[in-house]
Parts: C-alpha cells; sequence; structure tokens
C-alpha cells in the first residue's frame, strides 16, 4: 500500500488513503506470522527486510506489533539485519523512534530524482530538503547506515541531471547507493501511461546516463558492487 502512486512504479501496489485496508492487511499478517511459527517450530531469524512502501504507511503501533509476532514466534539472532525501505516524504521522528526501538539497522530511502522538473514528469515531488530531514531524522533515531534508491532512464532527464542528483545525494553520505534503469512498461503498469513516452531518453542515452551514474559515484568514493548497487569502502557489502 502507497498513499499515492507514483506513475514510474513497477511494484505490485496500489493506492489506500484509508486505514481499513492497510490494518486488515496487517491483522492478517500477524496471523500468518503467528501459523508459519507454529508450522516451522520456531527458529533463528537472521534478516528481516520491510519492503515498501507499506512500512511507510504502517505507523509506528503497527510496525512494533507485527515485530512483536515475530518475536514472540522466533527467535531473534544478536546480529540481525533488520532493513526497511522507506518513503522520505513520510518520515517522522516518530516513525523513526519506533524502527529504532524494534531494532531497524539500515533504512533504503526512495530518492529516484532530485531535479524539480522530472520529479513532476514522474508524480513524485520531494525536494532535496525533504530527503535532507528524512535521513537527519533516521540518524538522530540511531538509524545510521543508510540507502539511496536513485534511478535513469526518466522522462526528460540528461546525464546532467544524472550528475547534480548524484552530487546531492552524496552530500548525505549514504553508505549505499542503488542506481536503477526505469522500466516503461504501460501494457502491465497503467498509470505508467501518465509519463510522456516521447520524453523517455532512448538506448544510447540510458547509456550515457548508466555510464556517468557509476562514473560519477566511483569519483565521489563509492565502490561498484555488481551491476548497479554501489557502497562505501567501509560498508559490509
Amino acid at each position: 500500500f502507497c498513499v499515492q502512486l507514483c506513475s514510474y512504479c513497477g511494484c505490485n501496489t496500489k493506492a489506500s488513503r484509508r486505514r481499513e485496508p492497510i490494518d486488515a492487511y496487517c491483522d492478517h499478517l500477524v496471523r500468518e506470522i503467528a501459523e508459519v511459527g507454529a508450522r516451522a517450530g520456531g527458529g533463528k531469524v537472521v534478516h528481516i527486510h520491510w519492503g515498501g512502501g507499506t512500512p511507510s504507511t504502517l505507523g509506528p503501533d503497527r510496525l512494533i506489533e507485527v515485530f512483536a509476532a515475530i518475536r514472540e514466534r522466533f527467535s531473534i539472532a544478536p546480529d540481525l539485519v533488520h532493513a526497511i525501505e522507506l518513503d522520505p516524504r513520510y518520515v517522522d521522528p516518530a516513525l523513526a523512534r519506533a524502527l529504532a526501538e524494534i531494532g531497524v539497522n539500515r533504512a533504503s530511502l526512495g530518492v529516484q530524482e532530485l531535479t524539480p522538473r522530472i520529479q513532476q514528469a514522474i508524480g513524485r515531488v520531494q525536494p532535496f530538503a525533504v530527503v535532507e530531514r528524512s535521513a537527519a531524522t533516521l540518524r538522530e533515531a540511531g538509524i545510521h547506515r543508510i540507502n539511496f534508491d536513485l534511478m535513469y532512464g526518466l522522462p526528460g532527464q540528461t546525464a546532467a541531471d544524472i550528475r547534480n542528483t548524484i552530487a546531492l545525494a552524496a552530500s548525505l553520505r549514504p553508505q549505499r547507493v542503488a542506481y536503477f534503469g526505469y522500466a516503461h512498461v504501460p501494457w502491465l503498469k497503467k498509470h505508467q501511461e501518465l509519463i510522456d513516452q516521447s520524453a523517455l531518453p532512448g538506448v544510447l542515452e540510458r547509456l550515457e546516463q548508466s555510464e556517468t551514474a557509476h562514473e560519477e559515484l566511483v569519483a565521489l568514493g563509492y565502490e561498484p558492487v555488481g551491476f548497479d548497487h554501489f557502497a562505501l569502502p567501509d560498508d559490509d557489502l
């Protein structure tokens, strides 16, 4: 669930401004955790990953409730990797405190792009100050390992936009950066029809953007890991 759908999104999600379907989903999830725990006889949990954007909409109380259900049925490893995906627009001190309380130790922020006109084109308006405040709020709560998700191949995007976005994003010093290529599949995701297909960069432009991202991040001290991930040298990735 998301508060609103971004026009570039390719995930299996839907917008919900009402609490009822979100709470119903959460109730089912808690029951499923109990059933799986009972059938599996418990076991040790070494990695928990909350996929976005539902965690941004559950709210502090329900996040705590779901984690309590996991802790009740399973053994939590002392070195648990506990990660969550978050929409920067909906990170506030109450949410950050709740995440720290349940032991979240890594947060991935969906930054995507920091050029205002491109944010308008993809239906994801979040000025740099919003991302900056979100990262600061998480760190103030004790969650210091921050990831940024960025995108290339967006409508109207240029290599210059990539360089500007990376410079701004890197100023917040995320430990990891993932740079994904936008996949335009309106026949699968109807809402992508809101994107002007004629404004999408071509194959060679996408290649240039991908190479620009790689060069800029490496120049800023990030090490490439795999196809589209980058990490600071002291990060365990």
